[in-house]
């Protein structure tokens, strides 16, 4: 199959037609995606103002560009362009890097997800779901999407940072959530950066509070430079094979792009892992089942994973 041949609905090159697609673009972006699956199958392009977008929407194919072939493709603009996609605020992290200089910074990141770390960073995760938890009432709903994202910040700010930020995490976590929705809306905006529009400002504040925030705990780390712990020791104690270890500004983008993929995007599971178990109660029903055996009760360590295939197969698919 050539890209000539690749199916997909109509181009919209109209500034008019775009305006008038761009609510539906925004805010229902997977229903948008569905129907033009469902009328053109698993592989797809839609054209928007001149620029082709390609979609996968199958297991093997997605395996087939992640995975087997994963060394030919290259993260797209909408991460590595430093003026509209995330490497604006995220720099040159893992999520918006590519080539030789991605693989240097997976290898100086690495220590810090051995499975010794995430042994401890477990017991953190349990104590604040617990502590989350021990809030809920019988007859209370609750919306989960707030419960979630306050879990999974503070899981995320105690491994990250060490509990000395604790209290502080809400500045940061504000500063990131206002850098998600410049991305969520610059891909659909006309105007240029330095158009002072309410998102630009919103999001060019975020990310001064960002840096203020982020390289003040390195500075701080670096007049100590002792083991805490926690993600930050480990990125900074962290050395190349020339014994080179990352300067401040990799160590931002590092520590900045960690908290972005532990703390919305993990909420965000848990969100859908709720919702679709809800609605099929024949998986909760056997999911609960087999916590019910393996931990009778009792809080689960990581060591437990091992014996909850099933529990496996339940986040894997949700994923």
């Amino acid at each position: 199959m050539t890209t000539t041949h690749i199916p997909g609905p109509p181009a919209i090159n109209n500034p008019l037609k775009l305006l008038q697609l761009m609510p539906r673009l925004r805010d229902e972006t997977l229903d948008f995606v569905t129907e033009i699956q469902a009328a053109h199958g698993d592989f797809f392009k839609f054209v928007i103002m001149g620029q082709t977008q390609y979609v996968i929407a199958n297991p093997e194919l997605a395996y087939e560009v992640l995975v087997k072939q994963g060394d030919k493709f290259i993260k797209d603009t909408g991460y590595t362009d430093s003026h509209r996609g995330l490497a604006r605020f995220f720099g040159d992290g893992l999520l918006t890097s590519n080539g030789d200089f991605w693989k240097r910074q997976r290898k100086l990141a690495a220590p810090a997800f051995h499975p010794r770390r995430i042994d401890a960073y477990a017991n953190v995760m349990t104590e604040y779901t617990q502590q989350r938890i021990a809030t809920w009432r019988d007859g209370v709903t609750l919306d989960m999407n707030i419960e979630t994202n306050a879990i999974t910040m503070q899981v995320v700010a105690r491994t990250l940072f060490n509990a000395a930020v604790m209290g502080e995490i809400e500045v940061f976590a504000r500063a990131m959530k206002a850098i998600q929705e410049w991305s969520s809306e610059v891909r659909f905006s006309m105007l240029p950066n330095w158009v002072p529009s309410p998102l630009e400002l919103r999001a060019r504040q975020a990310g001064r509070d960002l840096d203020a925030f982020v390289y003040r705990l390195i500075s701080d780390w670096r007049a100590v430079g002792e083991d805490r712990g926690d993600l930050l020791s480990m990125l900074l104690m962290a050395q190349d094979e020339d014994g080179n270890p990352m300067t401040d500004v990799q160590a931002r983008d590092e520590l900045v792009t960690i908290f972005l993929a532990g703390h919305e995007t993990t909420a965000n599971t848990l969100n859908w892992a709720l919702m679709l178990l809800s609605q099929h109660p024949e998986a909760e029903a056997k999911l609960h089942a087999e916590l019910d055996a393996v931990l009778a009760g009792r809080v689960p360590t990581l060591a437990d994973l091992k014996q909850l295939p099933y529990l496996e197969q339940v986040v894997k698919e949700v994923l």
